[in-house]
């Protein structure tokens, strides 16, 4: 599996981590931010991941944001690869409330 990367209207790049069978036209994403930037400053680096793509990015996987896709619209600019994927969605699954 590996999660796509869109470019948002305002050039911001995020990472949809919704299903993309998903028959729903709300979608849901985290930002995919350049590693030095301002905004990754402001994150505790206990909620963020270190992604490759093209070069090192941070993922706040808990700023996650609902979108409706048909008043949002994004293109794909590409994907994470596998491991980075799984990381991705092994750290948001274990913020949810789940107990066996």
């Amino acid at each position: 599996m590996n999660l796509s990367v869109f470019k948002t209207a305002e050039n911001a790049r995020v990472v949809e981590i919704s299903s993309p069978s998903l028959k729903s036209n709300l979608k849901w994403f985290v930002p995919l931010l350049a590693e030095n930037s301002e905004k990754s400053r402001n994150i505790k680096s206990s909620d963020v991941i270190r992604v490759t793509f093209a070069q090192a990015h941070l993922v706040p996987y808990m700023l996650v944001r609902t979108v409706r896709i048909e008043e949002n619209p994004r293109h794909v600019v590409g994907t994470l690869s596998p491991e980075d994927s799984t990381n991705l969605l092994n750290n948001v699954y274990d913020r949810l409330a789940f107990d066996q």
